[in-house]
C-alpha cells in the first residue's frame, strides 16, 4: 500500500496521494492523451466493441503545480508528508548513482521557493537515519530569498537529511503522500452502501452515475468559518474495484440550498473537499458515484464511508426530498448573480457560465424542461501553467 493509507488510518485525517509520474509529464502529453483516448473510444464504438454512451473515466492526472502547492501547504501547516521512490511492491534496492533507495519512503521535511524567479527546493529525510542524495547539489548562489529554509547549506548525511531541487524531486520520486492533520480535530465516520446499478435493457442503456444524498449536521459550538474536511473513502482492496466519485456540498438555509463546495470527480480511494462551516450549520452532501468498469451490471459495489474531519463530532442524517431538485435550485440561484453569463439559449434550453472564487469557469447546461433533472451537465475549466511566447511553433 501507500503511506497515505497508513497516515489516514493512524490519524483519521484526510490523506491524498499525488502521482509524480503524471506530474512530470509535459503539458503536450496531457493535452494529446485525452484526444487519443476519445479517438480510441470512437473506433471501438464504430466496430461494435462499445455500445451506448458508456465510457471509462480515467483518474484525474496530477500536475507539477498541484504537487508544489501540496508541498507548500504541508510545509506551512506542518502536515505529515512522505515521498515514495520506486513503485509499490518494489524491493528496497540502493541506487548507487543517486544514493536513493527504490521501494522506500522518505519523510518530506519541507519545501521552499526563492524570489523573485524562485529556485524551488525540497528537504527530505531517510527514516533509516543515514544515506543522502548524490545527484546535482543545490546552487546556493541562485537561492536568494530562501532565508526561511532552515539549514539550506547543510546536508546532514549522518542523520539521513538532504536537499534536492524540485525538478530532481519530480524526476526521481514516484509519489507524494500528504495527510491534512490539524491539532484538536476529530473524525466522524459514517458507513455508506453504494446503490445497485440497474442493468441495461432494450433501448435503455445502463446509467453512468448514481447519486446519494445525506444531511450533515454540525453542532452549535463549531467555530465560525472553521475548516471541515468531507471525504469519501472506498473500501475496495483492488484499485480496479474503485469507483469514480465526486462530492458536492450545499448549505441548507431558510432561503433555500446554497452551493458551498465541490470536489474533483476522480477514480481514487479517497476524494475530499474542504468546507468553511457555520456553527449549527446543516449541509446537503451529494455523492456522485460511477461504478468501476470491472463491476458487472446488477452487482453492488464495495462499501464505503463518508468521513467528516473537523473541530467537533458531526451527525449524518437522511435527506428528505429530491437531491436533484436541491442541486438545481442552488445552481439556478448561483446563475442569477451578476457574475453569470448566458452563452446560448434556444427553446428553453440554455448554456450559462459562471466563475467561482478559485478562478474556475463553470459551464452549466440546462435542458428545456422543468424537471429537477434539467441540469444536464456541469463542466469546470481552469487554465494552468500558461506560457506566453513571441512565436509559438
Amino acid at each position: 500500500g501507500h503511506a497515505a493509507e497508513a497516515l489516514r488510518d493512524l490519524t483519521g485525517a484526510p490523506a491524498r496521494r499525488f502521482s509524480l509520474v503524471d506530474a512530470r509529464a509535459g503539458w503536450l502529453s496531457r493535452l494529446v492523451q485525452p484526444l487519443l483516448d476519445g479517438l480510441a473510444r470512437a473506433v471501438r464504438r464504430a466496430v461494435g466493441l462499445e455500445h451506448g454512451g458508456a465510457y471509462a473515466q480515467a483518474p484525474e492526472r496530477d500536475t507539477a503545480s498541484g504537487v508544489w502547492a501540496a508541498l507548500r501547504e504541508a510545509t506551512e501547516f506542518r502536515f505529515p508528508a512522505c515521498a515514495s521512490c520506486g513503485e509499490p511492491g518494489d524491493e528496497e534496492t540502493l541506487d548507487e548513482a543517486t544514493g536513493l533507495v527504490h521501494g522506500h519512503a522518505y519523510t518530506v521535511l519541507g519545501a521552499w521557493e526563492g524570489r523573485p524567479w524562485g529556485k524551488r527546493v525540497v528537504k527530505l529525510r531517510n527514516p533509516w537515519g543515514h544515506g543522502s542524495w548524490k545527484g546535482p547539489e543545490i546552487d546556493h548562489d541562485s537561492c536568494s530569498g530562501l532565508s526561511r529554509a532552515p539549514g539550506l547549506r547543510e546536508n546532514l548525511t549522518e542523520e539521513g537529511i538532504f536537499w534536492m531541487s524540485f525538478d530532481d524531486f519530480l524526476k526521481h520520486f514516484s509519489g507524494l503522500d500528504v495527510c491534512s492533520v490539524r491539532p484538536g480535530y476529530l473524525s466522524s465516520a459514517f458507513r455508506l452502501q453504494a446503490p445497485e446499478m440497474p442493468a441495461a435493457g432494450p433501448g435503455r442503456p445502463s446509467p453512468l452515475f448514481a447519486t446519494l444524498g445525506a444531511v450533515l449536521q454540525l453542532p452549535g459550538d463549531v467555530p465560525e468559518a472553521a475548516a471541515v474536511a468531507v471525504s469519501l473513502l472506498q473500501g475496495a482492496e483492488d484499485t480496479k474495484g474503485l469507483a469514480g466519485v465526486g462530492l458536492e456540498i450545499f448549505e441548507l438555509t431558510s432561503m433555500g440550498p446554497v452551493h458551498a463546495a465541490t470536489s474533483c470527480c476522480a477514480v481514487r480511494r479517497e476524494v475530499s473537499v474542504d468546507l468553511r462551516a457555520r456553527p449549527g450549520g446543516r449541509y446537503l452532501v451529494v455523492v456522485h458515484w460511477r461504478p468501476p468498469a470491472a463491476l458487472p451490471a446488477g452487482h453492488a459495489a464495495a462499501a464505503c464511508s463518508l468521513n467528516i474531519y473537523g473541530p467537533c463530532l458531526a451527525q449524518l442524517l437522511p435527506h428528505e426530498g429530491s437531491v436533484e431538485a436541491a442541486r438545481r435550485a442552488a445552481y439556478e440561484a448561483m446563475l442569477a448573480a451578476e457574475e453569470a453569463s448566458l452563452v446560448f439559449a434556444e427553446c428553453g434550453a440554455r448554456i450559462t457560465t459562471w466563475r467561482d472564487t478559485e478562478g474556475r469557469v463553470n459551464a452549466f447546461l440546462f435542458d428545456g424542461g422543468s424537471s429537477p433533472n434539467g441540469l444536464a451537465a456541469l463542466f469546470k475549466l481552469q487554465l494552468n501553467n500558461m506560457q506566453l511566447q513571441a512565436a509559438f511553433p
